[in-house]
């Protein structure tokens, strides 16, 4: 699909974080981040993401992205 349109990071952040693939899950949100995609409002209570707020490198994400705690 990427091919002919735009596909957020964010959405293959989930696609990753759903087959366990923590560490592309975690590759493809910070190429969100560096989109600046909106979808990343959604970070916190996504539970398609469920699976990454116990790793370190979910918070860093969200001190970088600058959601309220």
């Amino acid at each position: 699909e990427s091919k002919k349109s735009y596909v957020s990071s964010y959405h293959a952040a989930v696609i990753h974080a759903g087959l366990g693939e923590k560490d592309k899950a975690f590759e493809m949100l910070n190429e969100a981040a560096d989109e600046r995609s909106t979808l990343l409002v959604y970070l916190r209570k996504d539970p398609r993401l469920s699976s990454l707020r116990s790793d370190p490198r979910f918070q860093a994400l969200v001190d970088r992205v600058g959601l309220p705690g």
